[in-house]
């Protein structure tokens, strides 16, 4: 009797996700397949670790199954160049409300904090923060940079 080999957490977390997302999102691997750009024969060979799964098919993956990365693989953020993860703590709707999220961002590009005051209220901050981008993206600043601005209250 033969050991089955044991699956990387990557694919083992794949299946998982796979089987639970397909029957919520209605899809099959030809179907899939089509979305992804890939053949069915491709999607099979991930699912059976038979073609090992890099960073892109990854990150492919999540955004096809609408799950965050890590969820397919732990390490991923290790394996990805430039890229850091952002815990969301707070919600825009109701600041009193913890978030739970992440958002990946790249290291590589500028980036710009704005602070809120205190005295401005929270449905201003729309349009403090489109005036401040308004003002960045007019000066001389941006001309040849890819820009994020952030925006936080201060406590």
């Amino acid at each position: 009797m033969q050991n089955k080999p044991t699956l990387p957490p990557a694919v083992t977390n794949l299946r998982r996700i796979w089987e639970s997302k397909k029957i919520e999102m209605q899809f099959n691997q030809t179907g899939a397949a089509k979305e992804l750009g890939w053949s069915q024969g491709a999607i099979s060979h991930y699912l059976n670790n038979i073609t090992e799964m890099g960073p892109t098919a990854i990150v492919k993956f999540a955004n096809f199954l609408d799950v965050d990365p890590t969820e397919i693989d732990p390490t991923i953020v290790s394996k990805l160049p430039h890229v850091r993860k952002l815990n969301i703590t707070k919600r825009s709707d109701d600041l009193t409300k913890p978030a739970k999220s992440a958002v990946y961002d790249r290291d590589d590009i500028e980036h710009i904090y704005v602070e809120i005051g205190k005295d401005i209220t929270v449905e201003g901050t729309d349009v403090l923060v489109l005036q401040a981008t308004q003002l960045l993206m007019n000066s001389h600043y941006v001309q040849h940079q890819e820009l994020l601005l952030r925006t936080f209250l201060v406590q």
